[in-house]
């Protein structure tokens, strides 16, 4: 076993361990007793009743010992009682000093810690909220597919019907050709059995006439008289003419045929051509007619038969214009002559075709001439039934004009026609724009769930629809929850006031039942009546958005009017609002020092940074708007940051000057404001006591609150704060108590209502701090009200002096 090493005096101390600053400085305070003392390690040890190795790790800058070891090691190294209390006091001091710092640093870490977890558990949350966006996506899709299949349904069920009428139709031609072939049958079967009999009473003839001529043949045999001879030969003169005539006949018969076998070469390379042009007009498609120049049928192929629904016989009844519908009867005639006339070489148009059940169905033609002889011209069609192809199209223009969830127009469509809507203002119609948004929409989709939101969005769109039926309106559905109605006002509409209170009686005073759960809601109204003239359709609906959003800052269930001056301001408001990242990285934005005077010496006793925006057109914008901008974009965490880091470096080069920087909303609520002041202070090395940090008192009303939680930390770590925002008010008072605020800020303008203010907040330990002070004599009365601070124009900025954030 090692044996502990003895220190003589005089020898030089072991090199300290670990990285705290304050332990060491600890640790050679209580060496430099020690060796002021002439002590041994085991000396001292005998003295305090403790191990050599358990002084050494004491004294070895690792560890924060225990307060009463330090005590003990002063009591025994004093040289003398009256240099006892001095010694006690300075042990004393230094081991608070160490053992703060120490809890700074588990503070910190256990800060880390918990910023680790809540992190990770923000990133869980993150995962869950694109999961469940993702589930309601595919929710969504799944509705869209039901909704298209449901489409299809009907479609293929009316084609069903179609088909199945066909069938029947189909049926009852066949049942029809078979009666024709078996009469066919029967009347071929008499012309055979009469041919037959023909053919026997011939032979009879033949065999009577083959008789006769042996009967002659043998008179002429057995005949002696001149006479008879003389006769029979004449008989015989006359036969042999008969002969003749009949070789004759047969050379002409012999000729005939001739004839018709070369006309019968020549037209079977067209027999063919027709064959093959049947064959392709039977397995098209589409029907395919020809039709004489009068438009009556000559033939038709069955994909026609089967479109218009007619038999060929009665087809044969009919003309090609009979069946087109009366209004485009006339268009088509005078396509059919440019053929004929030889204007045109092929004919397009689209036409109603009316079927044999009286339904009117679009179709598509392609016309050209076949054979142009005059009367005897042939034209032929083809006509392309495309209604399956114009439903689709007509349910894809649909979905890309209305809201597929409530069947509403959407923006789109509603904007075109609002665009129509307002050039009917110059013959004197007054049009009225009402952009809607639910309140606490929200709430009920997160604390009901997308169905009944989504059945909320339904109802509502459903009554304000009612509403607005009587009227010349189109009611549209925006984004989520928010709906637009714009009304062509007629001398008997009601007017705003009447509509918008309708509005919201019509959607909070009936509640919807889902599930046995009642759910009702109001809304927030921007309204925009008579748009000028000079205002395009884009402009109204912008003009529209900002005022709901005026309405919106005022709570719930309000409305707002559009204000022609009012919303210039808000626009030029929204383009600073949208420059100002630019302006900060181009430097545009600097940081000045406004002073913060004590109101009994009339001297500056603090400092405070404030924001100072130089802009080339509108000037010097101030600390407060450049804030308030900062705050409808969201950059107001990141500009608050930067100033808080500036005023950090800015108390590191001035350390006889106490700072002071307010926070914004944002920042006051930030989970990371903790990691970022740490930081900046560490880091420039500035005690935690010399900033003071601004944060809105009525952030701190609920202590559950992200920036309650913030104050309580860096507090507890020496930093000072201020409540902004003082009124006064009960609430304001009990959070001065219960935070141990180090101050209040009123503005000077509230002197009217804060009557015995300044003994209420100095009864909580408080300091009472003016804005705004303008004149001395707002000094004055602040001064004898009881205000300890002020700041304000009054003593304006301090200097000249400013520079950029970091």
């Amino acid at each position: 076993m090692t044996r502990a090493r003895r220190r003589r005096p005089g020898h030089p101390w072991a090199a300290l361990k670990g990285t705290d600053p304050a332990l060491h400085e600890l640790a050679h305070y209580l060496r430099g007793l020690i060796d002021n003392a002439g002590k041994t390690l085991q000396q001292l040890a005998s003295d305090l009743e403790c191990s050599t190795s358990t002084m050494s790790k004491r004294l070895n800058g690792s560890m924060l010992p225990e307060q009463k070891f330090v005590r003990a090691v002063a009591r025994v190294c004093a040289p003398d009682a009256a240099s006892l209390d001095k010694r006690l006091t300075e042990a004393g001091m230094r081991w608070e000093k160490a053992h703060r710092n120490q809890g700074h640093v588990t503070a910190t870490r256990a800060a880390d810690d918990a910023r680790a977890m809540v992190i990770a558990t923000q990133q869980q949350v993150i995962q869950a909220h694109e999961q469940l966006h993702e589930a309601n996506l595919q929710l969504l899709a799944s509705e869209r597919a039901e909704q298209r299949t449901t489409k299809m349904i009907w479609v293929l069920t009316s084609l069903l019907g179609h088909v199945m009428r066909r069938v029947q139709e189909v049926t009852a031609q066949r049942d029809a050709a078979e009666r024709d072939l078996t009469e066919i049958h029967r009347r071929t079967q008499d012309q055979l059995d009469r041919a037959t009999a023909e053919h026997e009473r011939a032979r009879c003839l033949v065999r009577a006439a083959e008789n006769k001529v042996a009967v002659l043949h043998g008179k002429l045999r057995a005949l002696t008289a001149p006479d008879e001879v003389r006769s029979v030969v004449d008989e015989q003169a006359e036969i042999d003419d008969l002969n003749a005539g009949l070789d004759r006949m047969h050379r002409l018969l012999d000729e005939q045929e001739e004839e018709l076998n070369r006309l019968t070469e020549q037209i079977e390379p067209f027999e063919t051509a027709g064959a093959t042009f049947e064959d392709l007009a039977e397995a098209s498609f589409d029907g395919i007619i020809v039709t004489d120049t009068a438009g009556r049928f000559i033939r038709t192929n069955e994909a026609f038969r089967k479109m218009i629904g007619h038999t060929a016989d009665k087809l044969a009844e009919l003309s090609f214009f009979e069946l087109i519908h009366p209004s485009n009867r006339e268009s088509l005639a005078v396509q059919y002559q440019n053929l004929i006339d030889g204007r045109k070489h092929r004919a397009l148009l689209s036409t109603r075709l009316v079927l044999v059940d009286s339904t009117v169905v679009r179709v598509d033609l392609v016309a050209t001439l076949l054979r142009r002889s005059g009367a005897s011209s042939q034209i032929l069609t083809v006509v392309e039934d495309n209604t399956e192809l114009r439903l689709l199209q007509d349910e894809l223009s649909r979905q890309s004009l209305y809201d597929v969830l409530t069947g509403l127009p959407n923006r789109q469509y509603f904007a075109t026609r609002l665009e129509t809507a307002l050039r009917r203002q110059a013959s004197g119609t007054v049009v009225t724009l009402y952009h809607i948004q639910l309140d606490a929409f929200s709430l009920i989709s997160a604390g009901l769930g997308r169905a009944v939101s989504d059945k909320l969005l339904m109802l509502t769109a459903q009554r304000l629809k009612a509403m607005f039926a009587a009227e010349d309106a189109m009611v549209a559905r925006f984004d989520g929850d928010e709906f637009a109605v714009f009304v062509a006002n007629k001398p008997d509409s009601p007017d705003i006031i009447t509509t918008i209170a309708l509005i919201n009686e019509e959607l909070s005073e009936s509640p919807v039942y889902f599930d046995g759960r009642g759910v009702a809601t109001t809304a927030c109204i921007g309204v925009v009546d008579r748009p000028p003239d000079d205002m395009d359709v884009a402009e109204v609906l912008r003009a529209s958005a900002m005022t709901l959003a005026r309405a919106r800052n005022k709570g719930f269930r309000q409305w707002a009017m559009f204000d022609p001056n009012r919303h210039m301001g808000d626009v030029e408001a929204s383009i600073l609002a949208a420059q100002l990242p630019g302006a900060l990285e181009m430097g545009e934005i600097v940081v000045t020092h406004q002073p913060v005077v004590d109101l009994a010496t009339n001297s500056a006793v603090r400092s405070e940074l404030v924001l100072r925006w130089d802009h080339q057109t509108h000037g010097v914008i101030p600390h407060d708007q450049c804030v308030e901008l900062a705050e409808q974009t969201g950059f107001s965490s990141t500009l608050g940051s930067m100033l808080l880091t500036t005023t950090c470096r800015e108390l590191r080069a001035a350390p006889d000057i106490p700072l002071s920087v307010n926070l914004t909303r944002q920042q006051s609520a930030d989970m990371e404001l903790v990691s970022i002041a740490l930081r900046s202070l560490d880091l420039n090395r500035v005690p935690h006591e010399r900033l003071w940090l601004g944060m809105p008192l009525d952030l701190l009303s609920d202590e559950s609150d992200e920036a309650a939680d913030n104050l309580r930390v860096l507090a507890d770590l020496g930093i000072e704060f201020i409540g902004l925002n003082f009124t006064g008010s009960l609430r304001d008072l009990a959070c001065l108590e219960r935070f141990s605020l180090r101050g209040v800020r009123i503005s000077a303008a509230l002197s009217h209502t804060t009557l015995h203010v300044a003994n209420l907040v100095h009864h909580a330990g408080a300091l009472l701090i003016v804005d705004g002070i303008a004149t001395e004599e707002q000094a004055d009365w602040w001064r004898h009200a009881g205000a300890d601070l002020a700041s304000g124009p009054l003593w304006g900025p301090h200097g000249t002096q400013s520079f950029r954030l970091d």
